[in-house]
């Protein structure tokens, strides 16, 4: 729980069923962008850990590095690449984008590195 509790049975059921679509979130064609600040400077007195107030040590690449950050560069990565190949296939083909697609790509980059 948000207190370091244990999570009841429900609280375990609705995290499940909430990971189930998580990827949807990241990897929306037409709305979503993933914005991603992997270098934190901690402030003076800023203690790392686990708990409440804390600071995460964890790296987000490499060895022991964060799943979740990796999980959510690697679908909003391949939205791009899915995006990429339309607009290539498109070209080839003498056509237009579809629409939605024009929008998405129109509105905003798809992953920042910040």
């Amino acid at each position: 729980g948000p207190d370091g509790e244990d999570k009841t049975e429900a609280e375990k059921a609705m995290f499940g069923r909430g990971l189930k679509v998580m990827g949807n979130f990241y990897a929306s064609v037409t709305g979503t962008s993933v914005i991603q600040q992997r270098n934190i400077d901690l402030p003076l007195g800023a203690t790392t850990g686990f708990g409440p107030g804390e600071y995460n040590p964890t790296p987000y690449e490499g060895d022991g590095g964060r799943g979740w950050c990796i999980f959510e560069q690697g679908v909003s990565m391949t939205v791009l690449a899915h995006l990429t190949a339309a607009e290539r296939q498109a070209e080839e083909r003498g056509k237009a984008l579809p629409r939605r697609f024009q929008r998405a790509q129109a509105s905003r980059a798809k992953v920042y590195d910040i």
